[in-house]
């Protein structure tokens, strides 16, 4: 017989994912966020931000690529999404975006990145949206549809 996870090790892999992403600087992120994600989510001009986090040998990651390509053009400049490739090569990551050519920046993970990343045990696509640097207005891990992160959004600009 096949051993299958508990549902209780969902709890335990999105704690994980939280603390690998959630500074004082940026509530979003935690200590253990390395500071080129931090700069990097600052750096950015717009008010909302997806980070992407996916694997070349996961198809729905390639199903999310068209939705995030559609949130991006809907979204009417408002929104950026940085896709950040784990657990491949270069040459499996080209291939990925030759394939499914995703409209948005990609950002090669540096070594603190892949560090603070190999210490939990992700599922991937895990996308988390931004707000003004600052909060996490939606995380998921699975698809996400172009429509939730702009009902996100949405609900961001009307408070």
């Amino acid at each position: 017989a096949r051993w299958r996870r508990p549902p209780c090790f969902l709890l335990v892999e999105m704690c994980v994912i939280f603390m690998a992403f959630s500074a004082a600087a940026t509530p979003w992120a935690n200590p253990g966020t390395p500071e080129s994600v931090r700069n990097l989510v600052g750096a950015q001009t717009t008010p909302f931000v997806v980070l992407q986090v996916w694997s070349p040998f996961c198809s729905r990651c390639a199903d999310e690529v068209a939705e995030l390509n559609r949130a991006l053009q809907d979204a009417s400049g408002k929104l950026t999404v940085i896709g950040i490739p784990v657990h491949s090569r270069q040459s499996e990551i080209k291939a990925f975006l030759k394939t499914f050519r995703p409209e948005y920046e990609q950002w090669a993970p540096d070594a603190g990145f892949k560090a603070s990343f190999a210490k939990g045990s992700v599922t991937v696509p895990e996308t988390i949206l931004i707000y003004r640097h600052e909060r996490v207005l939606g995380r998921w891990q699975g698809v996400v549809t172009s429509s939730q992160i702009l009902q996100a959004m949405q609900k961001e600009e009307t408070l």
